[in-house]
C-alpha cells in the first residue's frame, strides 16, 4: 500500500473519531445546559436508583419486588416548591418470556404525581405555628421551608407460567410531564439468590455410654423444633429448656420440643439402654414446631 493511501485511511480514522466525538460532546453539553436550565427555574427531579442511565446490580434478588424512589430534591436545601407530574415505563431487556409490571398492577407504564409540601418552622420561640400558612409564618418572622418529597416505586418481574426466572436486565425510564421535562432512567440487573436462607440439620457425636445429638439452627431467627426417638433404647438427660414432653408407658420421655437460637446449635445428651445396637442421628425424627 502506497503512503498516500495510508495518510488518506490515517485521515479518515482522525474525522470519524472528532465526528463521534464532537458529537457526544455536544450532546453532553446540551443535556448539561438543559438540567442548569431546569435547576435555575428550581426544577428538581431525582432519585436515588435513576439519573443518566444509572446501573444497578443486585445479586442477591430473592424473586420479590424491587423498589426505586423518586425525589423532587437534589437534598434538603434544594427543594421544588410546586407538583411534579411523571410517568414511569417498565421494560424486560433480557430474551426471556416475562413481563415488567409497575405498583402492583398489570401494565409496564405508570403515571403519577410528587406533591409539594411545605411548613413553618419555629427556631426561635415556645410559639406552637403548625397551623400556620406562609403568609403569616414569615410576617411572624419564622421560617417557611419545603419539605421533600420522596415516593416509592416498585416493580415485579412475572415470568410465563412454568419458566423458572434466574437471571434478568430490567430498564426504568421516568419522564417528567409538567411543569418541565427531564428524563432520567436506570438498569437493574438482577441475580436470583439461590443461597440456603437456613435449615435445621442435626448430627450425633457417639461415646461409649451416652450420645450427645447436635442440632444446628441456621436461620437468622430462633426456631422451635419438635424431637421424636424410640425411648426403649434411650434416655434423654432432661432439662428445663424442653417443654411439651410426651411420655412412655414406662414412664420415660419420647418426645419433646426445644428452642433454638438463630444461627446456633443446641447439644442434647442422650444415655444409652441397649450397648449391643448401633446408634446413628437416623434415630432421631427433627421437625419445625411451635414451642
Amino acid at each position: 500500500m502506497s503512503t498516500k493511501k495510508k495518510l488518506i485511511i490515517v485521515f479518515c480514522m482522525i474525522c470519524g473519531f472528532m465526528c463521534f466525538y464532537l458529537t457526544s460532546l455536544a450532546r453532553y453539553k446540551s443535556s448539561s445546559v438543559w438540567n442548569y436550565y431546569l435547576e435555575s427555574h428550581g426544577f428538581y427531579f431525582s432519585s436515588d436508583f435513576l439519573g443518566n442511565d444509572v446501573k444497578n446490580v443486585d445479586t442477591l434478588w430473592d424473586g420479590n419486588s424491587v423498589h426505586f424512589n423518586l425525589k423532587n430534591s437534589i437534598n434538603d436545601s434544594l427543594i421544588t416548591e410546586y407538583d411534579i407530574r411523571y410517568n414511569v415505563t417498565c421494560e424486560v431487556l433480557s430474551d426471556i418470556p416475562a413481563t415488567c409490571n409497575l405498583n402492583g398492577t398489570n401494565n409496564s407504564t405508570f403515571t403519577g404525581v410528587l406533591s409539594s409540601n411545605a411548613r413553618c418552622i419555629n427556631d426561635i420561640d415556645d410559639t406552637d405555628v403548625s397551623s400556620f400558612n406562609k403568609t403569616e409564618c414569615e410576617i411572624k418572622g419564622y421560617s417557611w421551608e419545603n419539605l421533600v418529597a420522596n415516593q416509592d416505586i416498585y416493580f415485579d418481574i412475572v415470568p410465563t407460567e412454568g419458566y423458572e426466572l434466574n437471571n434478568v436486565d430490567v430498564s426504568i425510564v421516568v419522564n417528567s410531564v409538567s411543569p418541565y421535562k427531564k428524563s432520567i432512567s436506570g438498569t437493574f440487573s438482577l441475580f436470583k439468590n439461590s443461597r440456603d436462607l437456613g435449615s435445621i440439620t442435626k448430627s450425633i457425636n457417639d461415646y461409649e455410654d451416652f450420645d450427645d445429638l447436635i442440632i444446628t439452627n441456621s436461620y437468622d431467627t430462633r426456631k422451635c423444633v419438635n424431637v421424636k426417638f424410640d425411648s426403649s433404647k434411650r434416655i434423654v438427660d432432661f432439662d428445663d429448656s424442653m417443654s411439651n414432653t410426651s411420655i412412655d408407658a414406662s414412664g420415660y420421655i419420647k418426645e419433646f420440643n426445644i428452642s433454638i437460637d438463630g444461627m446456633s446449635n443446641k447439644k442434647i445428651r442422650f444415655f444409652n439402654k441397649d450397648f449391643s445396637y448401633n446408634y446413628s442421628s437416623d434415630d432421631f425424627i427433627i421437625d419445625e414446631t411451635g414451642c
